[in-house]
């Protein structure tokens, strides 16, 4: 006979970063999580991490894939670098 597996408890994980509501993105607007550490030293890691919700983050790691390749960023380069970084600020709406 097969044995019988007890219910899984119906508890949802607790969400990870800012709790819902406390944290609201400034590109999205919506309520949800901080990232758990910036993603980049200096003071743009610094904004990403205050401002940028794990959702928009996602994005921008797909979308900045696309800037790489499709620019051809030869990221060892400190103009690329620019280049990139400003793309960056535009889609996360991080320019003042």
């Amino acid at each position: 006979p097969v044995p019988e597996v007890a219910a899984a408890a119906t508890s949802q994980p607790a969400p990870t970063g800012a709790a819902t509501g406390a944290f609201r993105c400034t590109r999205c607007g919506r309520p949800g999580n901080r990232l758990p550490n910036r993603p980049f030293k200096g003071e743009l890691g610094e904004k990403i991490l205050a401002r940028i919700c794990t959702d928009c983050w996602r994005e921008w790691v797909g979308m900045g894939t696309k800037v790489i390749n499709e620019l051809g960023l030869p990221l060892a380069d400190p103009r690329a670098q620019d280049v990139y970084d400003d793309n960056l600020k535009d889609f996360l709406q991080l320019h003042e």
